[in-house]
């Protein structure tokens, strides 16, 4: 009798000890799953935080402040600061009360006014502007007097045309 109680002890211990791997085997395919996963997901979000670095990169190649000609060009100055001043010396533009001056053409549904401006570097500025039906670009030209005004000149522009879609 003590030897079929050792035996069945035995063998239910045996048995255990293969659920008991299986079971492992089971939870380590799992984890090992979810750690490729893991990752996975870490190698996709290093990949895509290295292309938004990148077009950044981009983007900053035409603006002022990643200028390093714009940093010898004015290099007492602020390139913040100069980039925000040229910025609302653009949009004080819009506040004039006849048609804009640096916007060569004449509104058609309205007047014309300047909806985004991007500094490229030290010598140009490209904007946006709209009468609210009919819109276009000016690329311009600036120049910091020694008054710390700026003067603009216009070198090129363009309007859209009235699509069919847009009435």
């Amino acid at each position: 009798m003590k030897q079929k109680i050792t035996f069945y002890a035995l063998l239910f211990c045996l048995v255990l000890l293969v659920f008991q791997m299986v079971n492992s085997n089971k939870l380590l395919r799992a984890m090992e799953a979810q750690q490729s996963e893991v990752v996975q997901t870490l190698a996709s979000t290093k990949k895509t935080k290295d292309s938004l670095q990148n077009r950044l990169d981009d983007e900053l190649y035409f603006a002022l402040k990643g200028n390093t000609g714009a940093a010898v060009y004015f290099p007492e100055s602020d390139l913040g600061l100069l980039e925000q001043r040229l910025m609302d010396a653009v949009y004080e533009m819009n506040l004039k009360k006849d048609d804009n001056p640096l916007i060569p053409y004449a509104g058609m549904a309205g007047t014309f006014f300047f909806n985004k401006v991007k500094v490229l570097n030290h010598k140009w500025i490209i904007a946006d502007f709209s009468d609210g039906t009919y819109w276009g670009e000016v690329l311009l030209g600036y120049h910091l007097q020694p008054d710390q005004q700026f003067s603009f000149t216009l070198i090129d522009h363009l309007l859209y045309p009235v699509s069919a879609e847009s009435d």
